[in-house]
C-alpha cells in the first residue's frame, strides 16, 4: 500500500511541476540592440563624440609641445651645462608625466560621461521591458545580447523587441 501511495504522490508532484513549467511565459530581448534604436542614444553618442574629440585635440597639443621641447633639447644638449641639462630633462619628464595623467583622466571622464548619459536611457528601456512583460503576461524576459543565454528559441513570438520598441514609440524601418 505504501508503494502505491508513494507512486501516486510522486506522479502528482511530477504532473504539478510540469504543469507549472508549461505555463511560464518566457520572452527574450537584446537590450543593447534596443538601446541602439532609441533616439536618446543618438544624442548621447553625439555628446560623447564631441567630448572625445575635444580631449583628443588637447592630448595631441600636449604631445606636439613635448616633441618640440625634446627636439630643442636634442639640438642644445651638447652645449648645455650639467645643471641646465638636468633641468631640461626634468622638465621633459614632467611633461611626459602630465601627458600620461591627462590620458588616464580623459578616459575616466569619458567613462563618467557615458554613464551619466546612458543611465536614464537604460532605465527607460528597463521600464518599458517591465511594462511589456506585465502587459503581455511574461514571467521572465531573458537578455540575449550579453552571452547570458545559451540557446535562443527560433520562435520570434518570444522576442519582445518589437513590443518594447512600440512601447517606447520607436518606429523601425
Amino acid at each position: 500500500m505504501t508503494r502505491i501511495t508513494i507512486f501516486l504522490v510522486s506522479a502528482f508532484l511530477l504532473f504539478s511541476s510540469s504543469q507549472s513549467f508549461s505555463q511560464l511565459q518566457i520572452g527574450h530581448i537584446n537590450t543593447n540592440q534596443l538601446i541602439s534604436t532609441m533616439p536618446e542614444a543618438d544624442s548621447a553618442q553625439v555628446q560623447l563624440q564631441a567630448l572625445n574629440d575635444q580631449l583628443v585635440r588637447t592630448s595631441e597639443e600636449l604631445q606636439v609641445d613635448y616633441r618640440q621641447a625634446y627636439v630643442d633639447y636634442e639640438k642644445e644638449v651638447a652645449t648645455m651645462s650639467d645643471l641646465v641639462r638636468k633641468t631640461k630633462e626634468d622638465a621633459l619628464n614632467d611633461m611626459m608625466t602630465r601627458i600620461q595623467e591627462f590620458s588616464q583622466m580623459s578616459q575616466q571622464e569619458i567613462n563618467n560621461k557615458q554613464d551619466e548619459l546612458y543611465q536614464p536611457i537604460l532605465v527607460k528601456a528597463q521600464n518599458a521591458i517591465q511594462e511589456v512583460a506585465d502587459e503581455q503576461g511574461f514571467d521572465y524576459i531573458l537578455e540575449t545580447g550579453q552571452a547570458q543565454v545559451l540557446t535562443v528559441p527560433k520562435d520570434e513570438s518570444l522576442n519582445v523587441m518589437k513590443l518594447v520598441q512600440a512601447k517606447l514609440g520607436i518606429i523601425v524601418k
